[in-house]
C-alpha cells in the first residue's frame, strides 16, 4: 500500500500530538498531597523562630510516616528544635540521614486513613542573618525537595519587614500575611525577607542593594515560569509544528504535475533495477531494497553475463558496459554461485569470518557515489534540512528551560520527551516527506508508479501483454523489483512464453535474497551460542529540605 506524503506528513504531527497531550493532561490522582504549608515566622535578635503547619491530603491508606526534612547546611545547620505535633494516635521523632535532619510523625498501629492529617514543627535557627549598618536580610531555601505538590502556602509575621520577597513571589500580601501559588512535586520555596538591623547579630553582606536587585529579578523569572509553565510548553510545541508544517508547505510539498496515465504498458526510462529501487522505492534516497538486487541479477542473465540455473549462477563474461553494482555482484557470484555449497562453507565457517561476509552481503543494498549523485540532482534535500536545525532548536530550548525552571516548574521533561516520537518519526520518514523531487524527478517518479500499477493489477496486465520477449523480460525484471514477480510469472505461464535465461517458472530466482537470508540465520545461530556461553539552590542561601510520606 502507497501512502502519499500528505499522509505521512500528518503521522509527524499528530503521533507526537497525541503522545503530547497524553502525557501533559492525563490527570492521575497521586496517593497523597499537601493542601497547605502555613509558616509563622518572628525575627528575634539572635535567631529566627518557625512554627511550619503541614496539612496533608491522603488519597491512598500505605503510609505511617509524615515527615519533614532540613538540609544541616549554613545557619540551619544550627538548628534547634523545639516541639513535633503529631496527629492523635500517632508518635514523633527525629533522626539524621546523611546531612538532612527529619522531623516524623509514625503511626505503629495502622496506616494514616485518607482524609486530612496537619503535623507542626517548631523550631528556631541561630544567626540566620546577614548585616550591614541599616539593614539585615534572610534568605533562606525552606524547600527544595518536597515529595508531592503543595497547593498552598501562607508566611507570616508580626515583626516589622522592610521588603519581602520570595520564590514564588507572594500573590497576595497585607498585614504580615503573605500568600503564595504553591509548588510542584520538587519545587523550590525560598525566603529572601528584608528587615531592620533591631540589634540583629549575622554574618557580614556586602552591597546589600545590588543583592537585592538580584533576587528580585530571579524570583520574578522563576514564578513567571510556576504560572506559565504550561503554557509556555504547549506553546514551545505548537510553534513547532506550526513551523514544521510551514517547512512542509514552503520547500517539502511535492510539485504538482501535469495528468500522467494510472497505468503504463511499458518501462518508462532505461533506469537499471538498482537505480529504479534506490531514486523512486519506498526508501528514495536511502539504500536498494534486496529485491532489487535479485532483479539485477535477472537482469545481468537477460544480457547474457550469467547464466542462472536450478540452485546456481555462473560468470559468463564481464566488461566495461558493467556498473560498479554488477561488477561487485559478478566477482560475488563467481566464489559464491553454487547456493548449495555456499550453505555449506558458511555452516563451516566462524563467527567472526560469517560477520564479515554477512556484512558484505548486505553492502550491495548500500548505494555507490553514482546512485548518490544521481538521486542528488533529482531530490532537494532542503526541507529535511529546515526540519532537523528546528528540532535541535526546540531541543536545545527545552533543555535550558528544563534547567533554568527546574525549581518552579519541572515539568519541561514532557516537552523533551515528547521530542521521541518526533524525531523517530522524523529519522524514518524524512526522505519520504522533508525532501522534494524536481519537477522532472517528480514526473519520473509518478510514471514509474503507473508501471508498478500495471505489475501489481493482473486484470490490467491482461489488456497489455506483450508479444515480443524483450518487453516480458522488462516486466519481470522490474515486476521482481516492485515484489509482485510471481504475476508476471503466472501471465508467462499461462502464454506459455519461455525466456531463455529462466530454466523454468517453478525456479526461484531470488539468489540474493536466498543467500542473505541464510548467512543471516546461520549468523545469529552461531552468535547466539557464543553469547550463551558466557556468564555475566537558586541565589544561594542556606538550608533546603524536603519531606512528605512514606
Amino acid at each position: 500500500m502507497r501512502i502519499s506524503e500528505t499522509v505521512r506528513f500528518f503521522l509527524i504531527i499528530f503521533i507526537p500530538l497525541i503522545f503530547f497531550s497524553i502525557i501533559t493532561f492525563n490527570k492521575t490522582t497521586p496517593s497523597y498531597t499537601v493542601n497547605n504549608l502555613d509558616m509563622v515566622l518572628d525575627f528575634q535578635p539572635n535567631s529566627l523562630y518557625v512554627e511550619e503547619s503541614l496539612t496533608y491530603q491522603i488519597n491512598r491508606p500505605v503510609f505511617r510516616e509524615l515527615y519533614r526534612s532540613y538540609t544541616m547546611d549554613g545557619a540551619l545547620a544550627n538548628m534547634q528544635v523545639h516541639e513535633i505535633e503529631c496527629p492523635d494516635g500517632t508518635s514523633s521523632y527525629s533522626q539524621n540521614v546523611g546531612n538532612q535532619l527529619e522531623l516524623i510523625c509514625r503511626s505503629d498501629v495502622s496506616y494514616y486513613g485518607v482524609g486530612t492529617h496537619t503535623v507542626k514543627f517548631r523550631y528556631s535557627i541561630p544567626n540566620p542573618y546577614f548585616c550591614d549598618d541599616e539593614q539585615c536580610i534572610l534568605h533562606w531555601k525552606v524547600l527544595d525537595s518536597f515529595s508531592s505538590d503543595i497547593s498552598k502556602i501562607t508566611m507570616s509575621t508580626e515583626n516589622n519587614v522592610n521588603q519581602w520577597m520570595s520564590t514564588p513571589m507572594p500573590e497576595l500580601s497585607e498585614s504580615g500575611v503573605y500568600t503564595l501559588p504553591g509548588i510542584y512535586k520538587g519545587g523550590l520555596l525560598e525566603i529572601f525577607a528584608v528587615v531592620p538591623l533591631d540589634n540583629k547579630t549575622g554574618g557580614p553582606l556586602v552591597n546589600a542593594e545590588n543583592y537585592i536587585n538580584e533576587y528580585y529579578g530571579q524570583a520574578n523569572t522563576q514564578s513567571f515560569l510556576l504560572h506559565n509553565g504550561n503554557l509556555i510548553m504547549v506553546g514551545m510545541f505548537a510553534l513547532e509544528l506550526i513551523i514544521i508544517l510551514l517547512i512542509f508547505l514552503r520547500v517539502s510539498k511535492e510539485h504538482s504535475t501535469p495528468e500522467i496515465p494510472e497505468i503504463l504498458h511499458q518501462k518508462p526510462s532505461d533506469r537499471k533495477p538498482s537505480e529504479v529501487s534506490f531514486l523512486f522505492g519506498n526508501r528514495p534516497g536511502s539504500s536498494i531494497h534486496p529485491n532489487a538486487i535479485d532483479a539485477t541479477l535477472l537482469d545481468l542473465a537477460r544480457r547474457g553475463y550469467i547464466k542462472i540455473e536450478k540452485d546456481k549462477i555462473s560468470v559468463l563474461k564481464r566488461d566495461e558496459k558493467l556498473d560498479e553494482l554488477e561488477l561487485k555482484l559478478i566477482d560475488f557470484y563467481g566464489e559464491y554461485g553454487d547456493i548449495a555449497d555456499f550453505k555449506t562453507q558458511i555452516k563451516k565457517m566462524g563467527s567472526w569470518k560469517l560477520r564479515m561476509l554477512s556484512l558484505k552481503i548486505d553492502g550491495f543494498t548500500r548505494p555507490l557515489g553514482w546512485l548518490k549523485t544521481k538521486f542528488n540532482s533529482i531530490y532537494d534535500r532542503k526541507g529535511k534540512r529546515f526540519v532537523w536545525l528546528n528540532t535541535v532548536v526546540f531541543l536545545l530550548l527545552g533543555f535550558i528551560l528544563n534547567y533554568v525552571s527546574r525549581y518552579s516548574f519541572p515539568k519541561f521533561w514532557i516537552f523533551l520527551v515528547s521530542q521521541i516520537p518526533l524525531i523517530v518519526l522524523i529519522l524514518l520518514l524524512d526522505n519520504y516527506v522533508f525532501g522534494r523531487y524536481s519537477i522532472e524527478g517528480v514526473r519520473e517518479k509518478r510514471r514509474w508508479e503507473a508501471f508498478e500499477n500495471l505489475l501489481k493489477d493482473t486484470a490490467q496486465m491482461q489488456k497489455y501483454e506483450p508479444e515480443d520477449l524483450s518487453m516480458w523480460g522488462d516486466w519481470l525484471v522490474f515486476a521482481t523489483v516492485f515484489g509482485c514477480a510471481d504475476k508476471v510469472l503466472k501471465r508467462l505461464k499461462a502464454h506459455n512464453v519461455k525466456l531463455p535465461y529462466i530454466p523454468s517458472y517453478g525456479t526461484r530466482f531470488y539468489f540474493y535474497s536466498s543467500i542473505r537470508s541464510s548467512a543471516h540465520t546461520q549468523l545469529a545461530t552461531k552468535v547466539g551460542r557464543s553469547v550463551g556461553s558466557f556468564s555475566g539552590g537558586v541565589g544561594g542561601g542556606f538550608g533546603g529540605g524536603g519531606g512528605g510520606a512514606r
